[in-house]
């Protein structure tokens, strides 16, 4: 399995290396704890144990492997050895190793289900049956533990739903889906859109706050922010990475209206501006968005579609100012 895996990968990681992927994860490694960077420490973070699983499960779970190790059960001790190394490849600072950050604190407590379940199960499992198998006392007692689980795992579900907090965190709308009809119906195929962005990961790539990201997909037109692994591919110029966040720091600075940042505009060939349903407002709470009253007022702008809270303007006549 583990070679069918590797030849299934090895097309897309003989890519890796056109890009800056292999290059960063390699300076990770080599990075020792004293120097990494207050962002990758924050970012790598473990954070709040009960947001990944429930404190019944978090206490259950040690249990769970002192009673496997008890019993000197060799999977559970494999289970365990497993992911106390994967809680150390998250985490060499803690033996003053370098490479922190390579693999993220996140990725490894989200998948603690993993380990916690089946040791949980395999304790919850061995409990019923201590000194009882066989016996009725034995059957009622799993019988119960199984009607216990049906009944945990349907209220589970039903809490699980308030979980997912879709609002807070979507990007594309149904407005911006007709405004991207709307958009490959009545612009250019080379029309290129200024959307809303804002810093983000140690405010070293910019990021969507709104439709806006999505309209080369939705509308097929590029925007002036490209996916987010722009910092870690290859692009079309040598600067790629500066010439990108450059425009929005100008924008930042001196407004979208300010003569530098109209000319800029105009230098990238870009000619309309999308403001998205959520107004930019995505994960974002910072005092720089684009306006829609803004452009109004500006002789620069047209509008040329607004539904919703969706706005479209049409950038004029910037050769002359």
């Amino acid at each position: 399995m583990g070679i069918g895996a590797g030849l299934l990968f090895l097309p897309w990681f003989i890519h890796t290396f056109a890009g800056k992927i292999t290059l960063i994860f390699a300076t990770q490694l080599t990075t020792q704890p004293e120097a990494v960077s207050t962002g990758t420490q924050q970012y790598n973070a473990i954070g709040d144990l009960f947001s990944y699983l429930p404190a019944t499960l978090w206490f259950l779970f040690p249990l769970s492997i002192i009673w496997g190790l008890w019993r000197r059960e060799k999977g559970v001790a494999l289970i365990s050895l497993w992911w106390f190394l994967i809680l150390l490849a998250a985490n060499p600072q803690w033996l003053h190793l370098p490479g922190e950050g390579a693999l993220s604190n996140f990725a490894v407590f989200i998948a603690a289900y993993i380990p916690v379940s089946v040791l949980v199960g395999y304790m919850l499992g061995q409990v019923t049956s201590y000194k009882s198998q066989g016996t009725n006392e034995h059957k009622s007692l799993a019988l119960a533990l199984l009607v216990f689980v049906l009944i945990a795992g349907v209220w589970g579900a039903r809490q699980r739903l308030s979980d997912l907090q879709v609002m807070p965190h979507v990007l594309v709308t149904r407005p911006d889906i007709r405004a991207a009809e709307w958009i490959q119906e009545n612009t250019p195929q080379d029309a290129r859109f200024l959307v809303d962005s804002f810093f983000a990961y140690d405010d070293t790539v910019i990021v969507g706050s709104d439709g806006g990201w999505w309209l080369p997909l939705l509308a097929r037109r590029q925007t002036t922010l490209p996916p987010l692994n722009y910092d870690s591919e290859r692009g079309p110029r040598p600067d790629y990475v500066h010439w990108i966040n450059a425009l929005t720091t100008e924008i930042e600075n001196k407004g979208f209206a300010h003569p530098d940042v109209l000319a800029l505009l105009g230098a990238r060939s870009i000619t309309y501006v999308y403001m998205g349903q959520r107004q930019g407002r995505v994960n974002y709470g910072g005092p720089y968005v684009l306006e829609p009253e803004q452009l109004l007022a500006s002789p620069n702008f047209r509008l040329v579609y607004h539904q919703d809270r969706v706005w479209v303007f049409e950038i004029i006549d910037l050769s002359h100012k």
